[in-house]
């Protein structure tokens, strides 16, 4: 047998049911709650040197998460937390991040913990602490100094953490501390032991409460016993809950109230033999934490949840079958998709084929460019670069990316033959320029417009001449930047 200060400190949640489902009778078989969560801490060795180290916490912390399964909290709901990994942060951040959210107004919570308590008393106000593995201590208390003289770090203070608890959706919470602890930061509670009637559980239920249970007094050390393996505390606190504490309110019914239970472990730990350990009850609310011993009718439970498994089996199958045939629709639907777009695409293409200007080749043509050529080219739609930073007009200026969308082009320039077809050029430069496959010259901008216009054809824009003559890349020239009089015709 030895000495210890430690907090176990556990939390289970579990759903209330409405009062439509409350037991109508104790032990009837009725879910007294609709859900259960359970958060475990058991720590043995702390990070910080001067706090003495445990021998069971842990193991008390292992054996109470095996127990709740008992007790009709699902292993899934149960967050279990040992030695390195009970950090203070991480204490809070299952109760606030992980567990809170999960959890409603008529859902039932349950804390435990195992490890080292402390407690203060400066000037004259006590308060109690709960060490986390990370937690700092400045000094240790003693059986002739019960008290720290200065508060611990990175703890949990009873009182902010009752305060979080207080703010939580359940209607029923239930704290167990197994430590050398006072400073709970709720009201004493006689326990007062009642047989459970229907009426009066029904009551307790419906009525939202806090029920702590601790250890000891204050100033009291919590033993742990090397023939249990266990603390003391914990080792009957178990024991009522495997169902030992149902005598307590006159004999079994299969229900355990918090107060047989309370009564129980206080009359077994207060008469171990060699054990100074008065555990302590408290209370805020008018309602009791309520177990039923062997689960919420495990066999009921069994039948009703194999129902719920055949009928979400059918569900699953009907929704497979629906998503399947949805997905058939979809792929249906794509393909008739893809099938009209490529039938607009060949009636784009088949309309530009027909609207593509052409010009009459053959032997029988007097002037032909090339035989079987088309006389324009397609440009794609894209980006390219127009303007110079470097030319020797500042119009050219600035040089930069300019988006055109496709268009057509003459492959070869309009010939004189061609254009007097039109009319004369303003200007006559001599027989020098005047050969009928030469390219036109002499002609204004209006003269241009004009025989454009009457083969159905426009002048290109700036921007489109100096894409079709340049390119896209921002050469010089067409064939690169680098004049090249042999590419010249």
């Amino acid at each position: 047998m030895r000495y210890r200060r430690s907090v176990l400190f556990a939390v289970l949640v579990s759903v209330l049911l409405a009062p439509s489902l409350f037991a109508q009778t104790p032990g009837s078989g009725k879910r007294l709650y609709a859900n259960s969560w359970a958060l475990v801490v058991g720590i043995n060795r702390y990070r910080s040197s001067k706090i003495p180290q445990l021998e069971y916490a842990e193991a008390d912390a292992q054996a109470m998460a095996k127990s709740l399964g008992r007790l009709g909290f699902p292993k899934g709901n149960v967050r279990l937390l040992l030695g390195p990994k009970a950090t203070r942060d991480e204490v809070i951040r299952v109760l606030e991040e992980d567990l809170n959210p999960k959890m409603g107004e008529n859902d039932r919570l349950f804390l435990y913990f195992s490890g080292h308590g402390a407690s203060t008393k400066i000037h004259g106000v006590q308060a109690g602490y709960l060490l986390t593995h990370d937690a700092r201590v400045f000094d240790w208390p003693s059986r002739e100094k019960p008290f720290m003289s200065r508060a611990p770090a990175r703890t949990l203070d009873m009182q902010t953490l009752m305060s979080k608890i207080q703010t939580l959706q359940p209607r029923h919470k239930f704290v167990a501390v197994d430590a050398c602890f006072s400073g709970y930061a709720a009201r004493s509670k006689a326990i007062n032991v009642v047989g459970i009637t229907p009426r009066r559980l029904e009551r307790w239920l419906r009525e939202p409460v806090i029920q702590i249970l601790t250890a000891g007094r204050v100033g009291q050390q919590a033993i742990e016993k090397g023939s249990y393996g266990h603390g003391v505390f914990t080792w009957h606190l178990l024991k009522g809950l495997g169902g030992n504490a149902d005598e307590a309110g006159g004999g079994p019914d299969g229900l355990l109230s918090f107060d047989e239970l309370a009564a129980f472990v206080r009359n077994r730990v207060s008469g171990e033999p060699g054990v100074d350990q008065d555990p302590q009850a408290g209370q805020i609310g008018e309602g009791q934490f309520v177990f039923r011993l062997g689960g919420e009718d495990v066999k009921g439970e069994a039948r009703r949840l194999a129902e719920q498994e055949r009928r979400l089996k059918e569900r699953i199958a009907r929704v497979r079958n629906q998503r399947e045939e949805t997905e058939r629709f979809r792929r249906q639907r794509e393909r008739i998709a893809v099938l009209k777009r490529q039938a607009k695409e060949e009636e784009r293409r088949l309309r530009r084929e027909r609207e593509r200007p052409k010009v009459a080749v053959g032997p029988s043509t007097t002037y032909q460019i090339g035989s079987g050529l088309d006389t324009m080219v397609l440009v794609p739609a894209g980006w390219f670069i127009m303007g110079s930073d470097s030319g020797d007009h500042d119009d050219e200026k600035p040089r930069r990316r300019v988006y055109l969308e496709e268009f057509f082009i003459d492959k070869y320039p309009v010939t004189n033959a061609r254009f007097r077809r039109f009319g004369n050029p303003k200007k006559d430069y001599g027989s020098k320029f005047n050969g009928v496959r030469q390219p036109v010259v002499g002609v204004t901008w209006t003269q241009a417009r004009d025989y454009c216009k009457s083969v159905g054809k426009r002048l290109p824009t700036e921007a489109e001449w100096e894409k079709a003559a340049r390119g896209v890349d921002g050469r010089r020239y067409p064939w690169g930047n680098r004049w090249d009089g042999s590419t010249m015709i």
